[in-house]
């Protein structure tokens, strides 16, 4: 129903308007993939092709009023694995669909509240982005207010996920009538060197999930949960630091209520109250070539209501190597939430001019707790008690960027590989490789 209301609002804005602008992009890539640590035990294998068609249109109303949409095509092989946008595998009997169309998003802005040049108010279905991808990178229905001052950037909004917009796709059960407010601030007390704020206030009480249908999760259900986080930061998302040094460090604490499934089968009701660390620095070089660095987490865990747990709209996926390549920041292959995690990860990145990018990092993952598992999109996977090293993540992206006269083509080769140790049951190694073409018209 939802996914029809909103194709319908589009379609009238489209006719309503007589010049605006529309961009086409086509995307078309291989993924291969051999994923043994997964939830629920389950294990993926597929060597899978897609094409991806993307419209996205824009158009200036009037009096600081734009609309804005995003409407996506995808065509995939049957072995293809379906995935939501912070990489959870719909597994459930109504995500079955591997062509599909979709609305990303379809939101109308304003931007007269002040006279800032970057400060506006959205509303509708759209893409809230966090500076950190650990704590939000997901689309979903909202209102937003944000803006970009010379010292002072902030955003807050208020929303809901209702429904997955995309054919073939429903909500996962563990974030419907999740109601959320959440907002970020940083301010910078000298130049390049910010002062960073963050919280999310999340409450669920939903109808559909009652004893029968919890599932074990690192945040529970039917709860309600608050999300702090303060932290210092130095051009850490940029493609490059005009002072050579970027870093990052923000500690998060998590509070509140849930009910958690137990080895029983029993659900029990718990207070939540746990904290994690992430920290990162990075030297870029003079000559806009080379960068490296390293990143800490450290995040707590436990079955007493004491293990950290991101926020359920996080993606994790994050540029900070020091030029455009995005890299999952807990492995490519494994993908691990911040539970329970202890991770320290050197990276470095290379970029020859405008048309040639790569990066790379090694990871090395332990568990801060040995009777405790740890989470893959918010779910436990397979430990043994009392072992601490959970194993090794190499990941990779390099991206090349054709100087043609008439259309933007980019060709990128991403992936990750991750093997094992004593703390995983399951001691086969994982690998993730995708290979994709874009064209933008």
């Amino acid at each position: 129903m939802y996914m029809r209301q909103i194709l319908c609002c589009l379609i009238l804005c489209v006719s309503s308007v007589s010049a605006a602008e529309i961009d086409t992009t086509i995307r078309l890539g291989v993924i291969s993939r051999d994923e043994n640590h997964r939830p629920a035990d389950n294990n993926l294998q597929a060597d899978a092709f897609f094409v991806e068609g993307r419209l996205v249109l824009t158009e200036d109303i009037a009096n600081a009023w734009s609309f804005y949409s995003d409407a996506r095509l995808q065509l995939s092989s049957d072995n293809a694995v379906l995935n939501d946008d912070n990489n959870s595998e719909l597994n459930d009997a109504n995500n079955n669909s591997r062509n599909f169309l979709a609305l990303r998003e379809a939101w109308f802005r304003y931007g007269g509240f002040t006279d800032l040049p970057n400060e506006y108010l959205t509303l509708g279905l759209q893409r809230a982005r966090s500076q950190q991808a650990i704590w939000w990178d997901a689309d979903i229905e909202s209102i937003m207010w944000a803006g970009d001052s010379t010292v002072l950037d902030w955003s807050v909004g208020l929303g809901q996920q209702f429904n997955r917009y995309r054919t073939g796709s429903e909500l996962l059960r563990e974030i419907q009538d999740t109601r959320r407010v959440f907002g970020e601030l940083a301010w910078d007390w000298q130049a390049y060197h910010a002062l960073t704020l963050r919280f999310m206030y999340a409450e669920q009480d939903s109808a559909s999930i009652n004893t029968a249908q919890i599932r074990e999760t690192s945040a529970g259900s039917n709860g309600d949960w608050l999300w702090l986080g303060v932290g210092i930061d130095s051009d850490w998302g940029k493609e490059r630091s005009p002072a050579n040094w970027a870093y990052r460090a923000e500690l998060m604490h998590l509070s509140g209520r849930a009910d958690f499934l137990q080895q029983d089968n029993t659900v029990l009701a718990r207070d939540i109250s746990a904290s994690a660390l992430d920290t990162g620095i990075r030297y870029d070089f003079s000559g806009d070539k080379y960068a490296l660095g390293a990143t800490y987490t450290l995040a707590d865990g436990g079955d007493d209501g004491s293990n950290f747990s991101q926020t359920g709209l996080h993606s994790n996926r994050s540029k900070f190597a020091g030029n455009r390549q995005f890299l999952f920041r807990f492995n490519e292959a494994l993908r691990l939430d911040i539970t329970n995690l202890q991770q320290l990860s050197i990276f470095g990145s290379y970029t020859l001019g405008k048309r040639y990018e790569a990066a790379a990092s090694l990871s090395f993952v332990r568990r801060n707790d040995n009777e405790a598992p740890v989470f893959v999109a918010g779910r436990p996977i397979a430990t043994v008690d009392g072992e601490d090293e959970v194993g090794t993540g190499l990941d990779m992206s390099m991206s090349y960027y054709a100087q043609t006269t008439t259309l933007p083509v980019r060709f990128r080769v991403s992936g990750g590989y991750f093997s094992p140790s004593s703390a995983l049951l399951v001691q086969d190694d994982d690998y993730r490789i995708t290979v994709e073409t874009q064209v933008t018209f």
